[in-house]
């Protein structure tokens, strides 16, 4: 409601198309907030066409820059694209933003940003060898930034490959589910030091998920899970209900039974450190 009444504030200040094209772009990330990826994806072919006939410059007042109105649209497009599994789409959108970051000389960090993103489209298209070419290639980049944060992504993509492998692939699932675990343990060290929290809980929650398949980690399963728990408790995290659920179901799913809790908080470091 508040960006219709922009835009009629943005057409009488005598804003540009790109101005106008930024708030569109604004929408596009909101209805992939609601989850409305389709009507994402509709709104999307109209504002690329817009952008592929307008000129780079414009005689009317801009308050945007151009590139960063076609890099936020396009991002738009390609979160809602992953997340209905649209694969082949969503590389397309990639690449397209990456040659913008291209044409305007993007630092490497950045462009490797984007890329990184790569892995999970072309993990869904089961192409696993060129996801891990992907983050091999985002992770020197990352390590020559010191970009803790992203180093941590990297190594719980490589987590992630493994595990995807592991389903496909029984003959060797334990000896993938093991290499998971310990990019995902890899990738938890990196958040710790990138002092995200949010990052911090998700790592633990991935983590605990690779534990569980490992049959001798039960206990070191659910001190990580109580871990995102109480680290979402202590940032107030909008998910801390939907993970408590969660965590309870995963209790009573243990069989024989679950293992004991940790006794103290002090006990539960010891188990996750």
């Amino acid at each position: 409601d508040l960006l219709d009444q922009k835009n009629i504030v943005v057409q009488r200040g005598g804003f540009g198309p790109w101005t106008r094209l930024s708030d569109a772009g604004k929408r596009l990330r909101w209805l992939n907030e609601q989850h409305k990826y389709h009507d994402v994806l509709v709104e999307f072919e109209d504002l690329h066409a817009q952008m592929v006939n307008l000129p780079e410059s414009s005689e009317e007042v801009e308050n945007v820059d151009t590139w960063n109105v076609r890099e936020s649209i396009l991002n738009a497009a390609e979160i809602a694209a992953i997340r209905l599994g649209l694969w082949e789409k969503a590389l397309v959108l990639i690449d397209e933003r990456l040659s913008i970051k291209n044409a305007r000389h993007a630092p490497a960090l950045t462009i490797a940003q984007t890329q990184f993103n790569k892995y999970g489209a072309l993990l869904g298209l089961h192409r696993s060898d060129e996801a891990r070419n992907v983050l091999a290639s985002c992770r020197e980049v990352f390590e020559q930034a010191q970009s803790w944060g992203d180093i941590a992504r990297v190594f719980s993509a490589i987590a992630d490959v493994e595990h995807h492998c592991a389903l496909s692939d029984p003959e060797h699932a334990r000896e993938r589910v093991k290499r998971a675990i310990a990019n995902q343990q890899t990738a938890l060290r990196y958040d710790y030091m990138s002092g995200h929290t949010g990052e911090c809980a998700t790592s633990h929650w991935k983590l605990a998920d690779y534990l569980l398949q490992d049959a001798g980690s039960p206990e070191s399963a659910l001190a990580h899970r109580l871990a995102s728990a109480m680290l979402q408790m202590q940032t107030g995290d909008a998910q801390l209900s939907a993970q408590i659920q969660n965590l309870s179901l995963q209790f009573r799913s243990f069989a024989p039974g679950p293992p004991p809790l940790p006794a103290t908080f002090a006990e539960l470091c010891r188990i996750v450190e």
